[in-house]
């Protein structure tokens, strides 16, 4: 199930073609704003610094627009880097600040695109959220979203085809009394996740024979995810513990029954543990092509509500492979859960049972393959 944002207006999002038809340049960075001559200007060292605190919100500030940047990424391109400042006077119903940058993808070949937040003043009680919006048409759609925590939030989007696409830095409440710098940098994503082919580290064992022994989780939208209301189900034991740059596979079954009250119908889910020196997990789900649409998520232990998978790395999708890159903590805990999107009111999901595969790739963040 792909979550979309979508609003109207996208303001100016920057050229997209030469007025001969060729591409952009690879970086035309604006000059350095005179902060007198700007609402809420930013100095920073970034190629882009933010010029228009104000009025850069399109979604929450009326007639606010998207904040242009000029700013354009490609396969020559090494790294962009964009920074501003969460402001408490800027305060809405919404949340305490939301600043939105528009920036192009150009080139004929599809880019990997790696978008990470510093924001080095933070403090735990600082709620911060990075977001990333493909524009089609016109209308902006989210495909990213990452929660700050520990020391970064990050997302990253693959296959990225030639357009316009936007950046978003929002600090929810509670709000601090001065204002708090970031900066969202852009570079290639060189990390790689291949599917494992050899023989399962865990195989799923725990279910029942009704295929609600592992269930734990429920989801059911717009809601945060909750503990299931069952009784007997738990989140099977596999004793894989997640150590950087060794992939492991885990194989289970989505079996054949009907939705429990929420939006998934069958849900398993499994107990792993990060290595003392894993900070980053990326996961893919794989199953045969056919009628049925599987989602995968990380949670904390016993707090389904701290979905990892939602504020850090690849949105929920219906395409064949899933695939999610999440922000976890060494030496921990979690929960890695796979639901069946319950289709059945239009007729769908009529593959179950399915077989599933996921490969787990756990990382040092930061540490990471380059070209």
């Amino acid at each position: 199930m792909l979550g979309l944002l979508a609003a109207a207006g996208c303001g100016d999002e920057g050229p997209t073609a030469n007025a001969d038809g060729s591409p952009p340049p690879v970086f035309d960075a604006a000059p350095r704003p005179d902060a007198t001559d700007y609402d809420g200007a930013v100095l920073c060292g970034a190629d882009y610094s933010e010029r228009r605190d104000g009025s850069n919100d399109p979604f929450e500030v009326a007639n606010g627009t998207v904040e242009g940047t000029s700013l354009t990424f490609s396969s020559v391109s090494v790294s962009r880097s964009v920074c501003g400042n969460f402001r408490p006077d800027q305060a809405n119903d919404a949340y305490v600040d939301g600043d939105f940058y528009s920036f192009v993808v150009a080139g004929d070949n599809p880019q990997d695109l790696r978008v990470v937040m510093s924001v080095p003043d933070a403090s735990p009680a600082d709620n911060i959220l990075l977001r990333l919006y493909r524009v089609d048409a016109g209308t902006p759609i989210l495909i990213g979203s990452a929660r700050y925590r520990r020391d970064y939030a990050m997302t990253v989007a693959r296959g990225l085809e030639q357009g316009q696409y936007w950046l978003g830095a929002v600090a929810e409440f509670p709000a601090r009394e001065t204002p708090l710098a970031y900066t969202l940098e852009l570079t290639h994503d060189y990390t790689e996740c291949a599917v494992i082919e050899e023989a399962p580290d865990y195989t799923e064992a725990d279910d029942g024979g009704g295929s609600r022994g592992n269930d734990t989780v429920a989801i059911a939208y717009p809601e945060a995810p909750q503990l299931t209301s069952l009784g007997g189900d738990s989140p099977e034991t596999t004793g894989l513990t997640l150590t950087p740059q060794t992939p492991l596979r885990l194989s289970g079954q989505s079996g054949l029954v009907a939705s429990a009250g929420d939006n998934y119908l069958d849900r398993d889910a499994f107990l792993i543990t990060t290595a003392a020196d894993t900070t980053e997990l990326e996961l893919v789900l794989t199953w045969a092509d056919a009628d049925v649409d599987l989602d995968v998520y990380v949670f904390a232990p016993g707090d389904p509500p701290l979905d990892h998978t939602d504020s850090q790395g690849v949105g929920i999708s219906d395409i064949d492979d899933e695939v999610a890159i999440v922000n976890v903590d060494p030496a921990s805990a979690y929960w890695i859960w796979v639901g069946a999107y319950d289709t059945t009111a239009q007729d769908g999901a009529t593959a179950l049972p399915m077989a599933y595969d996921l490969t787990l790739c756990p990382r040092t963040h930061g540490v990471s393959p380059t070209r």
